[in-house]
């Protein structure tokens, strides 16, 4: 079945998701900065505001970057312009707590939404292989489900409203653990003068491989910082896992810590820009020596 499909928020991971989409369905985007939008065409329609897109899909996708960007779409324009049946999808990694607050306000309109976070970075958007969890109402699930496989390798439906973000949380804390050891490696053997290239082969090929390890780890040793996942939104994530957890993480509240004197220093960074906040420790470590 061909749908006409809205996409609210066209940035780095927007984009790519929803060419995926319109390379079958026709696709309604929306972006704050048109000019993003405007480079899908012309395979997709450009709206001039949001609620155009409502009034003219009955399947939305939204991608915005903060859990207030997200509650003031939702409150304000989607869900009081929304048709009754409309099925809302937000792909924001944003807060439980405020997707299950959105989940009862559509259905008091008889509108689901689906809290539906990804992971695996501008590559998996590009390549459609990205992991997607998703919570809310199932049969809104299982009617969206080949639209979400169109960006998809891994589609994991995790419960009730709230549970698709809570998943993208523990997946939050998990590379903060990986992001941190990989820069406190590095920053180690630089400061030991050991062959760069070489300490990175042997971390990403043997038992400390990881996502950061291959594709941050070579962008660390040439300080190329440029942003596929921004520090702030990273610091933002980590943020949400800290308000959820009902116990202390140490790892999870160290690396908040870390991200938060890189983002005063690097505001629009990628996250490897980390490894920043390491060497500084050595070198003003050697100065007092």
């Amino acid at each position: 079945m061909k749908y006409r499909i809205g996409w609210i928020g066209t940035g780095l991971m927007g984009a790519p998701m929803a060419r995926h989409l319109a390379s079958i369905h026709d696709v309604v985007v929306y972006n704050r900065t048109i000019e993003k939008a405007r480079a899908l065409l012309p395979s997709v329609t450009v709206a001039r505001n949001p609620k155009e897109i409502v009034e003219q899909c009955d399947i939305i996708f939204t991608m915005l970057g903060m859990p207030e960007d997200v509650k003031n779409m939702y409150e304000d324009v989607l869900i009081p312009n929304a048709k009754p049946g409309t099925i809302l999808i937000d792909a924001t990694t944003s807060s439980p707590r405020l997707a299950r607050q959105l989940a009862l306000l559509g259905k008091e309109k008889n509108i689901a939404v689906l809290d539906a976070p990804v992971t695996g970075g501008v590559s998996g958007a590009t390549n459609g292989t990205l992991t997607t969890m998703v919570g809310g109402d199932l049969h809104a699930f299982e009617k969206v489900r080949p639209l979400l496989e169109k960006f998809t390798k891994t589609l994991l439906y995790m419960g009730e409203a709230g549970q698709g973000q809570q998943t993208k949380l523990a997946n939050q804390i998990a590379i903060a653990g990986a992001l941190a050891s990989l820069a406190e490696a590095l920053a180690f053997a630089e400061a030991s003068h050991l062959p760069m290239e070489h300490v990175l082969t042997m971390i990403q090929s043997g038992a400390a491989s990881s996502y950061a390890s291959l594709m941050y780890g070579p962008k660390m040793l040439k300080s190329d910082f440029e942003a596929t996942f921004f520090v702030r939104h990273y610091l933002k994530d980590l943020r949400l896992a800290l308000e959820e957890t009902p116990i202390e993480l140490s790892i999870l509240s160290s690396v908040y810590r870390v991200m938060e004197e890189i983002a005063k220093q690097f505001p629009y960074a990628g996250v490897q820009a980390i490894i920043a906040y390491y060497r500084d420790l050595i070198s003003r470590k050697v100065d007092t020596k």
